[in-house]
């Protein structure tokens, strides 16, 4: 029998409560929220306190937040307004 503390349901629920604590927080100092939950998951990982462990589950769900993280970057990204802001290249010939 497993303990509480390594269940994947607990793990879970710690590391979507943890997340937004630190969407709180980072919007609180004028921070992007990707910016706070992407330190959390740094801090409470495998890496640093460990309190999440590396299950194959938990790669999964990382997978899929990286797919979404990228795809909403994606959407709002504005070429137009990109092109608008760049600097003219003055030919050498």
């Amino acid at each position: 029998m497993e303990s509480i503390a390594t269940s994947i349901e607990f793990q879970m629920s710690l590391l979507l409560f943890l997340a937004l604590a630190g969407y709180l927080l980072a919007s609180r100092i004028n921070q992007s929220a990707v910016i706070g939950a992407i330190l959390v998951g740094l801090l409470v990982g495998p890496s640093m306190l460990g309190l999440i462990t590396y299950t194959d589950f938990v790669r999964s769900l990382a997978h899929l937040g990286a797919i979404i993280l990228l795809f909403v970057i994606g959407f709002e990204f504005n070429i137009k307004r990109i092109s608008k802001n760049r600097p003219l290249l003055k030919s050498t010939l």
